[in-house]
């Protein structure tokens, strides 16, 4: 049915006019896309769908996967910046989005872009076990970087959240 399906999406990409109300049948040719790792074509795909200017919700839909397929691909700059698009667009995967853009600018060695992102998943409420992940994972970034601020990163993770199941990691 996969086979069908992108040979269908393929179709209509290459056969229809391009309006707005394709955006969606581009957006599942993307995803389907991506999931076979083909990220530029992925990317060429989405940026077609966004071209056409769909409603607020299929463009945050759209920009989520471009932000993904940017992830993918270790394009931590351009993904973050996708992720923080969608972050602040008010959309329904605001607070998703910017937890993806504080990892994003973790890979990327951003600390301070990294910290704001964090600060404001927090005020949107970000779960407790997300906000432990974020701060571990940026402990960790730092001490493989061989930054001299990482032991004292991960003892402020291990004294903020004791409790973590994965406060044994900050101990080494």
């Amino acid at each position: 049915h996969r086979d069908r399906a992108l040979r269908i999406l393929r179709d209509l990409r290459a056969n229809h006019p391009p309006t707005e109300k394709i955006v969606p049948a581009l957006l599942e040719l993307a995803q389907l896309t991506l999931e076979d790792r083909q990220v530029d074509d992925a990317l060429s795909i989405l940026n077609e769908a966004r071209a056409l200017q769909p409603p607020r919700e299929l463009l945050d839909r759209i920009d989520l996967v471009i932000a993904e397929a940017q992830y993918r691909a270790e394009q931590w700059e351009q993904a973050a910046a996708s992720f923080e698009r969608v972050a602040y667009s008010k959309s329904d995967f605001a607070k998703m989005s910017i937890f993806n853009a504080a990892l994003s600018r973790l890979k990327s060695g951003d600390g301070s872009r990294f910290a704001a992102n964090y600060d404001q998943f927090a005020k949107a409420n970000g779960e407790v076990e997300a906000r432990a992940e974020l701060r571990l994972a940026e402990g960790l970034a730092q001490a493989a970087r061989g930054e001299e601020r990482a032991a004292a990163s991960l003892r402020n993770f291990v004294r903020d959240f004791p409790n973590d199941a994965h406060a044994s990691e900050a101990w080494v």
